[in-house]
């Protein structure tokens, strides 16, 4: 996921200018000492910030006129989007969640106090009213959302002298409530009443004044729904809308044209708040991602192309290294021996255990072993149709030209040997010296590997040479941690040599290696995990009025507004009472500004009712010298721009539960920040539903579980994820019911033997509506693949799928799964198959088209390629025709 401004601009010092240049809608107070919760922009469309979900909306067709009393009246916009997103900080750093984030299961928002998830919210506010839309400024997407309404559709119950439905704490559990015929049901999650229609269901509580409320969904006694799906219909205007089912959105989304608030016109309001930010408080040193170097002093001895490259990597146990040469720090060696490439159309499998044959069955040259990309480095080979080889590294592999390589371990004579230099201390304790025919070689030691040959000394390389070009950059320069490089060039003169990342070279620029001088580093580290340095938060207003009580803050607004420079009427200004005159001189200050900007506040939202305007009012009286009609009127436009409680009763409280005591961050700084930090990974949630599995391992695996070691597995044995499908239905009670008595036992044909041998069970079962299903822990495995001993090095995922596409949020999920939760868990994780792909391999060619034809693993490509892994392909060499199915291995993550 990536994050994005709120309007088009990506520059943050123009959207700093473009809000603290205006009239108002400034970050984080107001005029009148009114704590202001984000910040107006102007001119530009509303984007969406990160991706979440549209939690509510309202859709007003024209502008709210209010009066505002003495002759004053105010024009505005109170159309809103608000957008919920989901956050997972911990140790390992942030990392985003899926984009489908409602609340499905009871999950602690606070996993575990100063680390877990964080769900956040923005705010887009005064957003043009919807008749202002046309062909030249088109509506936003989500306003085609169809929406459809639960409806409740009987009278059997009676509360109070009222016909319905009963509302109760639990399922049977006392009566809390009743639902009236015709009122809207809200379901704290629609789909599953969508797809399991019967039974109890949770509902959103809060009408009821209890923790959890339910109603009974199964038809009526006599027949007929108790609960009726009504029709679809647009999104209803001139209301507050709570989608049942949340619209998605991505980052950079379009949500809405620019409307106005009074004197300020082609603008919008936008903040971001959430409940809690405990994760400030986390320690940062447990977060290496955050680390970053800078250099402090200005430099322009920046020498790009001035490395040396690797030529070969991965030398095991028995590698001879001929030739010696000390060069102090280096050695000048000649590979005797070594993993080098050959083209894969030049060799012949032999069996599992890695070995094969050349093709050929001449004894002649049959190719060239090459480091790739390196011709002059190429070696001819030499063979007989005798010859056999091992090839530690047969997963590895490298398409060049059109032509796929393998890389394998040379042992058989040939012409030439590969010179290069390994680092002395790459050597120490590494190797065994030994001679032979009166030459001194090394062999490297018995589960030692030396993972670098280079092509050029580095303790040759003279840097003051043309090998590189200057690059001068005055400005701080950040680069990954752990990336420094140090060596000597032949005049002694120490030097670094790093990667400068793009986004600190500027737009449109790439990344740069290079080299500069040891001397002229001066560098710091910082940590963007300690958020602390970064961001000053202030403690929590205790009245709940919405004022400013900070009067420190407030003082120092208004000396830097007399400070300035710049002319204003001084009988506007009363002393510790901002105006937004002042507030506006002030930001010209860039120090007061930045101190702004970097605030994190909690204060009652503007949104609710709930606020304690008393104060407030008294200071309208007593500074403004408002009359009560004037205050009278300002409170009710107040009131009619909120939305907070409405949205909280119909969306099931999943707003923040004390709307007086919100959080809340400048929004262009919040994205500044997060922009640093290392965002990518999603969570996968799912469900736990071991009972089914447990059935079948108890009753039906007693003859083969004990020769399987009880099926039982560690982490460490898991190397691979299995995808299959099932024609199966759609939700995962219809898995379990195949589990105790479906297909496997009365399919037919050998379904019911393979199945008491624990074939065709597996770990998880993933639904069409992208809900996971753990069905088995990691730690029990199954013969689910046709791989007989090996599945116990794989886990099985099965996605429900008859015919036609599979739906992205299975895909988006099975993404999730295997690159965030497997690989995160399994640290020999390295390979993706598929069903189809085992049981050719496995069994001799045998077929089987699973997870079918309908499966894109174009977009399991796509996914790797664009989380930067390496792989290599194997496929079924038409086996299925004209469809192919895969196992990939991923060489590098």
């Amino acid at each position: 996921m990536a994050l994005s401004y709120p309007i088009e601009i990506t520059d943050a010092s123009l959207i700093f200018e473009n809000n603290e240049t205006q009239k108002g809608g400034f970050y984080p107070l107001g005029a009148n000492n009114l704590w202001h919760s984000g910040i107006h922009l102007h001119g530009y469309t509303a984007r969406a910030i990160y991706d979440g979900e549209i939690l509510a909306c309202r859709l007003d067709e024209e502008y709210c006129t209010d009066d505002l009393g003495e002759g004053d009246s105010i024009t505005y916009s109170r159309n809103f989007v608000l957008v919920k997103h989901h956050l997972i900080i911990d140790e390992k750093g942030v990392k985003n969640a899926p984009a489908f984030i409602s609340s499905m299961y009871d999950v602690d928002p606070y996993l575990d106090g100063l680390k877990g998830e964080v769900y956040f919210y923005t705010l887009y506010m005064h957003l043009a009213p919807t008749n202002i839309y046309d062909i030249t400024i088109p509506a936003p997407e989500f306003m085609n959302t169809k929406i459809c309404e639960f409806i409740c559709n009987t009278e059997e119950d009676t509360l109070g002298g009222e016909s319905g439905l009963n509302v109760r704490s639990s399922p049977n559990g006392s009566k809390i409530g009743l639902l009236k015929y015709g009122e809207t049901v809200h379901f704290e999650n629609p789909l599953d009443f969508i797809n399991n229609p019967g039974g109890w269901k949770k509902i959103n509580p809060t009408p009821y004044g209890a923790g959890s409320a339910y109603i009974f969904c199964s038809p009526k006694s006599g027949g007929g729904e108790r609960i009726k799906k009504g029709d679809e219909k647009d999104i209803p205007k001139n209301e507050i809308v709570v989608f049942d089912n949340p619209v998605k959105v991505t980052a950079g989304e379009y949500l809405g044209y620019c409307g106005k608030y009074g004197p300020q016109e082609n603008m919008f309001h936008v903040e971001i708040f959430l409940d809690n930010v405990m994760f400030m408080d986390m320690d940062p040193e447990s977060v290496d991602l955050g680390k970053i170097y800078f250099f402090e002093k200005d430099f322009n001895e920046f020498k790009k192309g001035a490395d040396f490259e690797k030529i070969h990597t991965d030398f095991y146990e028995g590698s001879q290294f001929y030739s010696l040469d000390n060069a102090d720090g280096a050695y000048k060696v000649k590979v005797k021996k070594a993993n080098l490439w050959i083209e894969k159309s030049k060799l012949h499998w032999i069996d599992s255990i890695s070995r094969y044959k050349w093709k050929d069955t001449v004894s002649e040259a049959v190719g060239y072993m090459t480091d790739i990309g390196n011709a002059s480095d190429a070696m001819e080979v030499s063979v007989s149709s005798s010859d056999e080889f091992k090839f530690p590294g047969w997963d590895l592999a490298k398409t060049v030209g059109g032509i796929e390589y393998r890389k394998i371990q040379v042992s058989v004579k040939y012409d030439g040997a590969v010179t290069g230099w390994l680092s002395k201390k790459q050597m120490e304790s590494k190797v065994n010296w030994e001679y032979s025919a009166g030459t001194l070689f090394l062999k490297v030691k018995t589960g030692a590997q030396i993972a670098h040959l280079y092509k050029t000394n580095p303790e040759e390389i003279n840097f003051t040479s043309a090998l590189g070009e200057s690059l001068t950059k005055p400005l701080e320069v950040g680069i990954i941690n752990g990336g420094i490089k140090e060596v000597k060039d032949n005049d002694n003169v120490e030097w670094l040599g790093f990667t400068i990342k793009k986004e600190f070279l500027g737009s449109g620029s790439e990344d740069v290696t290079g080299w500069i001088k040891k001397t002229d580093a001066e560098t710091k580290i910082i940590n963007y995990f300690d958020w602390k340095k970064f961001f000053d938060k202030l403690e929590p207003e205790s009245d709940g009025d919405s004022l400013c009580d900070n009067s420190e803050l407030v003082n120092k607004i208004e000396n830097a507004a007399q400070y300035t420079g710049s002319p204003y009427d001084p009988d506007v200004s009363i002393d510790n009472s901002l105006t937004s005159e002042e507030l506006l001189l002030a930001l010209q200050d860039e120090s007061i500004a930045a101190e702004l900007r970097r605030m994190v506040v909690c204060h009652p939202t503007e949104w609710s009712n709930a606020v304690n305007y008393d104060k407030f009012k008294d200071n309208l009286k007593d500074l403004y010298l408002f009359n009560d009609n004037q205050v009278n009127k300002l409170m009710t436009h107040i009131e009619n721009m909120q939305w907070w409680e409405e949205v909280q009763t119909k969306s099931g409280n999943q707003l923040p539960s004390d709307s007086k005591k919100i959080w809340y961050f400048h929004p262009i700084a919040l994205i500044e920040h997060l922009k640093k930090l290392k965002i990518g990974i999603p969570k996968v949630e799912m469900l736990i539903d071991h009972e089914a599995m447990d059935y079948w391992f108890d009753k039906t695996y007693e003859s083969s579980k004990n020769a399987n070691g009880n099926f039982a597995r560690s982490l460490d044995d898991i190397i691979e994820v299995t995808i299959h499908h099932t024609e199966g239905n759609s939700n995962w009670l219809d898995s379990k019911g195949m589990i105790y008595d479906g297909w496997p036992l009365y399919g037919g044909g050998d379904n019911k033997e393979n199945y008491k041998n624990g074939i065709s069970l597996y770990n998880y079962f993933l639904q069409k509506d992208g809900t996971l299903v753990e069905c088995a822990p990691l730690t029990r495995w199954y013969k689910h693949s046709h791989a007989n001993i090996q599945d116990k090095y794989h886990v099985g995922i099965e996605i429900s799928h008859s015919t036609g596409p599979f739906t992205d949020e299975q895909y988006n999920m099975l993404f999730a799964f295997i690159f965030d939760h497997i690989a995160s868990l399994c640290m020999n994780f390295k390979r993706i198959s598929c069903h189809a792909f085992n049981k050719w391999h496995f069994t001799s060619g045998g077929t089987k088209e699973c997870p079918s034809k309908d499966f894109l693993f174009s977009k399991l490509v796509a996914e790797m390629t664009n989380r930067g892994m390496s792989f290599t392909t194997e496929d079924t060499e038409g086996a299925y025709g004209d469809h192919e199915y895969y196992r990939y291995t991923i060489t590098s993550f």
